[in-house]
């Protein structure tokens, strides 16, 4: 049946292929009476042979059934054909997230926390009804032309006390997302989709996964032992307290996350409340000052020094929006995870199919009536039911006193070492990216703290970053004209094509373009690029000087291990040593060497 296309699929008619994954095939398909478009997923016919494949595929459909959801892939209607189980889902318009990532590596913030958000709902709609998703990533969330995000693929998900689908002990998952519990085989929980949603943040911020690895064993031990770097040293320009939480989310100790995903959403909603309102103060600040004449100067965008086109964990993805990626399943013989089936299908009525169709065909439409009489419960379990009311009554508090306590946060004075702690940190890394990035956390700084005695810090600070941003507008080819300049901006570029390869060329062209325009002679718009050329003629001398030292002070410090290892009297030492300190006493880059020449003839000539 897969080597060609069929036909129909229940009151399906095929239109073409989307995808193969481990466990089916997808079709896009449209029925025939109401035309509605469709994927249909239909489980492969070797795979259907293996109990352990038909009954996952078959809790896929079970799994689905509970779920209604705005960002969830929705279940339209199940069937049989030739004794192979299909069933239809909306088709989703867009691409999935990991086909995004690799066009854009990086994306925005502000759109990652919206995503963010719209998952955590989807997990928590799946997770009241005790679903674990157990594969949350990238590929397994599709975008839509709206830019919202629908989660599909519930392939291994399973319920907290049923599907007896893994293997006793067995690992089930993509490496690149899985929790360290997952990793380990050991039993997972909510708070193990929470692991993957700071994971899948974590990815389209910084463009890599939490943990690389060369191949999949590598990887799973990195998750479990591997070091992990902090979100803010990959992404600076994301807030603060976004990055807290995803690091919070990648927890190995599951207890140190979130506790559940309707905590993770209110949260997450707080925050974004709260930089909302920050941005609005910023600019509302911003409003009140004079405004000056902006610079067309426009950077591009950070990228970390790891590229997400060297992640073939990543990168490497099908085409398909509907498409299974590789999952890996390691046995480990753990009794305590044993899982055991229980409970029916939720949907026991078939009707057979009047419309034309590949074989023999029933087909079931899922309505919201079979969705409301789910439970998964086998029985009445009022005790549970008390229990769940009383603990969803501790979560609505929990996540007022959580929006309430980020209001607080958000609202609250800004105290101006929390300001300037910052913008100190990105100053002192010597990253010009993270220099570039603070900008308007200067000018913020600035406009609440006039009188603060660190501003003459953050003064050398703005200039650098006027320096940067010329620099960068110069090495760019496709820069715009300075209208009135182009005479000036010409030179300029030039000199900056040439000052790594011809630095001497450079600084006689720099010295030319000073005596050419002297200051008082100029506009203030032509002042800033003579300011430029000057800071870029410092750059240039403190580069030469600082080669030129090194290599001096190399030479000298063979020439010292020579003398030392040579294997003269200490009355000849002595002499030798004497003489390399009267020479380059007064040499800055020498005295490294000096200050060693000095203490031997300590030793060599003791004081009296």
């Amino acid at each position: 049946m897969l080597g060609a296309l069929p036909e129909f699929l229940g009151p399906y008619r095929v239109i073409r292929f989307l995808g193969r994954g481990g466990m089916g095939v997808v079709y896009e398909a449209i029925h025939e009476r109401n035309h509605e478009r469709v994927a249909v997923k239909i489980i492969s016919e070797e795979l259907s042979k293996e109990s352990r494949f038909h009954s996952r595929f078959e809790s896929e459909i079970q799994t689905l059934i509970r779920l209604k959801h705005p960002n969830i892939v929705r279940l339209i209607g199940i069937g049989e054909v030739d004794s192979l189980p299909f069933y239809s889902m909306e088709f989703v318009e867009g691409i999935n997230l990991h086909e995004k990532l690799k066009l854009e590596r990086r994306i925005a913030w502000q759109t990652v926390l919206d995503w963010a958000i719209q998952i955590a709902g989807a997990l928590k709609q799946a997770h009241d009804f005790g679903i674990i998703h157990r594969d949350l990533k990238p590929a397994n969330l599709m975008i839509t032309q709206e830019n919202t995000i629908k989660l599909l693929d519930f392939g291994i998900s399973k319920l907290f006390g049923g599907d007896g689908s893994t293997q006793p002990g067995a690992t089930v998952g993509t490496a690149d997302f899985m929790p360290p519990e997952q990793a380990d085989g050991a039993t997972v929980s909510p708070r193990s989709d929470l692991y993957a949603l700071g994971a899948i943040c974590y990815a389209c911020l910084t463009g890599r996964a939490p943990f690389l690895g060369k191949n999949i064993p590598e990887i799973l031990f990195n998750i479990r032992y591997g070091p992990y770097i902090p979100m803010n040293q990959l992404a600076p320009e994301v807030p603060l307290e976004f990055c807290k939480l995803i690091d919070d989310l990648l927890s190995r100790d599951p207890s140190k996350r979130p506790a559940t995903s309707y905590l993770t959403m209110n949260r997450l909603q707080a925050l974004r409340a709260g930089l909302k309102q920050r941005e609005a103060k910023q600019l509302e600040s911003r409003s009140d000052k004079q405004p000056s004449e902006a610079l067309d100067v426009h950077t591009s965008p950070t990228k970390t020094s790891i590229d997400v086109k060297d992640l073939p964990s990543i990168a490497d993805l099908s085409d398909s929006p509907y498409h299974d990626a590789t999952r890996i399943e390691i046995a480990r013989a753990d009794e305590a995870t044993r899982e055991q089936i229980s409970g029916e299908p939720l949907v026991q009525r078939h009707t057979h199919s009047s419309l034309p169709t590949s074989g023999r065909t029933t087909f079931t439409e899922v309505s919201d009536q079979d969705r409301a009489k789910v439970s998964i419960f086998e029985g009445p379990r009022p005790e549970v039911e008390k229990r769940k009311f009383w603990g969803e009554i501790l979560l609505i508090l929990g996540a007022l006193i959580a929006c309430i306590a980020g209001f607080l946060y958000f609202s609250q004075p800004a105290n101006p070492d929390r300001l300037y702690e910052p913008i100190a940190a990105a100053v002192t890394s010597g990253d010009e990216s993270r220099l570039l990035d603070i900008e308007d956390q200067i000018d913020a700084f600035r406009d609440k703290y006039p009188n603060d005695p660190r501003l003459d810090e953050l003064d050398a600070a703005s200039e650098k970053i006027e320096y940067l941003k010329r620099l960068r507008f110069l090495q760019r080819r496709s820069s715009n004209r300075y209208p009135g300049q182009d005479a000036m901006v010409s030179v300029l570029r030039d000199i900056v094509d040439i000052k790594d390869t011809q630095s001497e060329m450079a600084k006689s062209k720099l010295a030319a373009f000073a005596e050419a325009y002297p200051l008082e002679l100029l506009d203030p718009k032509e002042q800033t690029w003579v300011r430029f050329a000057r800071k870029l003629d410092e750059e240039l001398h403190s580069q030469v000087e600082s080669t030129s030292d090194k290599i001096r002070y190399t030479q000298l410090e063979n020439h010292y291990q020579k003398v030392m290892q040579s294997g003269s009297p200490n009355q000849e030492l002595a002499i030798r040593l004497r003489a390399l300190c009267l020479l380059y006493s007064q040499e800055n880059w020498a005295l490294p060497i000096v200050t060693k020449a000095a203490r031997e003839l300590e030793r060599l000539i003791p004081s009296p």
